[in-house]
């Protein structure tokens, strides 16, 4: 399985542990259908959607990068940016 997609499906499994919620509830919630998040969930879908992963991380209240584990990545471009370019790093403007 792909790497960004497991990263994916292990933080749906916790984000919805910390909410105290099911998968099947966080499609009711987001207006994702069941059939997609059981095909990001069981590793069947290893592509999935733009405006689905924007409406996971809308939901969850966290950036893209945190969603398929690429924290790090951001991370670590914050680090090596200047005061002002970090700035904009953190607001999304670059």
């Amino acid at each position: 399985m792909d790497t960004y997609i497991n990263n994916l499906k292990n933080a749906i499994l916790s984000l919805c542990k910390e909410r105290d919620i099911s998968v099947n509830k966080l499609a009711s919630l987001t207006g994702i259908t069941q059939s997609t998040l059981g095909s990001i969930m069981n590793g069947e879908s290893l592509n999935p959607k733009l405006a689905t992963l924007i409406k996971l991380a809308d939901f969850f209240e966290i950036p893209l990068d945190q969603l398929v584990g690429r924290e790090r990545y951001f991370q670590i471009l914050l680090n090596d940016a200047s005061g002002e370019e970090a700035a904009a790093l953190e607001l999304g403007a670059i």
